[in-house]
């Protein structure tokens, strides 16, 4: 007769799931929740960046709101984000629905279209910004050879915002078109062919097959493109700095120049702390409003 091996105690599963999941729930703490923290205790200290720092309490919550810049960032980030996101879906959608239609050299011109992702946005900048040149920049030359005086893009408070809008839009639509064709592609045909049967016209399709079926793509498109927009740097270090004055200065632009060039740390940890609640804030709200829109 063979003997019966003794058993230890059984774990779990939920239990063993937690031991697998532990040492990456450790690594994500270590990497997200210490600076999170250490960025509090920052901005309750003043001092610059290698000196002794002193406990201050609120007052760099309360230079940062009260900071006149600041209040320009703010209404210039909020100004990018309304427009720049927007016209990026619009034209997107657009050129989703164009492509998701049959038609020849499609995947060249689809190549050409997505060409821009490609691109880093340091690079991106760059280009444009000699795009852009009043004196020798190929924009302005082709205006002059049209007989019309080109403007000074970058250096002009009243367009230097929107010139970088243009050029964001160009680098961004691409990712846009390629998630909503790919919304448009899961559509079953089925439902069009029911509808051209049922007497429906190419605007009530799109507006009652193929919208309700885009929703949770259009609702992750808007949000992502969101958050993004709401981060702009890249882009207008590259371009205009945050200039002609202040004109394109941005949340982001602005915490970084108050930490890497005022060496504020106390002041840029409180920043990024009112940031962080802003973009929570704004993507809790954001998420209802679109999500009552689409279903409406």
């Amino acid at each position: 007769m063979s003997r019966a091996v003794p058993r230890g105690p059984r774990i779990s599963d939920s239990f063993f799931s937690f031991l697998l999941t532990f040492p990456t729930l450790i690594f994500l703490c270590a990497i997200m929740l210490y600076p999170i923290v250490y960025s509090f205790y920052m901005s309750l200290h003043s001092g610059l960046m290698g000196s002794e720092l002193s406990f201050s309490g609120l007052e760099n919550y309360v230079a940062v709101i009260s900071d006149p810049v600041f209040r320009i960032a703010s209404i210039n980030t909020l100004l990018y984000v309304g427009l720049s996101v927007n016209l990026q879906f619009f034209l997107g959608l657009a050129l989703a629905l164009l492509f998701n239609r049959g038609f020849p050299a499609r995947r060249l011109f689809m190549t050409l279209t997505l060409f821009p992702m490609m691109m880093a946005p340091v690079a991106v900048g760059l280009e444009w910004k000699w795009l852009y040149n009043s004196n020798y920049g190929p924009i302005n030359y082709v205006l002059q050879s049209l007989g019309i005086v080109g403007p000074a893009w970058l250096a002009d408070p009243s367009l230097s915002l929107f010139s970088i809008m243009i050029v964001d839009t160009w680098l961004c639509t691409p990712f846009v078109m390629l998630l909503l064709l790919a919304g448009l592609q899961s559509i079953p045909p089925e439902l069009y062919e029911a509808a051209r049967v049922d007497g429906a016209t190419s605007w009530s399709s799109f507006r009652y097959v193929t919208v309700p079926y885009l929703r949770p793509v259009i609702l992750v498109v808007l949000l992502v493109r969101t958050m993004d927009a709401l981060q702009i740097f890249d882009l207008v270090f590259m371009l205009t700095g945050g200039g002609p004055g202040y004109s394109s200065e941005t949340l982001i632009l602005y915490g970084y120049r108050t930490a890497f060039r005022f060496l504020e740390m106390g002041k840029a940890s409180a920043f990024a702390n009112i940031v962080l609640l802003i973009i929570i804030v704004f993507s809790i709200v954001y998420v209802k409003i679109i999500r009552a829109r689409i279903e409406y």
